[in-house]
């Protein structure tokens, strides 16, 4: 009971910071969903991935997309591997299954971290035009 109610206010909180993008915030719910479920399958990681042409004028400001590819294309390079040393040679466990899906986790939390960054940026920039003039990197401290 009490984890449905710190669900409720997360989704309520963040429709606050999205809700002008429905579309965006439905990536992020699905994405977020497909992190967080007990047994994760390719189809809700390809739902998520789905939503991306959706948010396309985002791609620009990504930062990490590069290495969260590659994680998600080296996690499953790693599946068939681990099926054919479990199943076939013998030589693995359910512990291997238990490796890829970490490493499937962690791409997916760059990936969607990435983009929530970017259209935080996004969004700042188009409320301040001030900020379309000046270099977009934010961790410059002012001297």
């Amino acid at each position: 009971m009490h984890t449905h109610i710190r669900e409720r206010e997360r989704i309520i909180r963040s429709y606050h910071c999205f809700r002008a993008e429905p579309v965006f915030l439905t990536f992020v719910y699905l994405s977020t969903q497909a992190l967080f479920k007990s047994y994760p399958t390719m189809a809700d990681l390809s739902l998520s991935i789905s939503f991306v042409p959706f948010v396309s004028y985002l791609l620009p400001r990504t930062k990490r997309l590069i290495i969260s590819i590659v994680t998600f294309l080296y996690g499953a390079l790693l599946a068939p591997i681990f099926h054919y040393l479990w199943i076939y040679q013998g030589s693995g466990n359910a512990n291997f299954y238990y490796a890829m899906t970490i490493i499937m986790s962690i791409a997916q939390i760059v990936f969607i971290l990435d983009f929530i960054q970017a259209k935080l940026e996004f969004d700042l920039i188009e409320s301040n035009p001030t900020l379309k003039e000046q270099p977009h990197d934010w961790n410059v401290s002012q001297q």
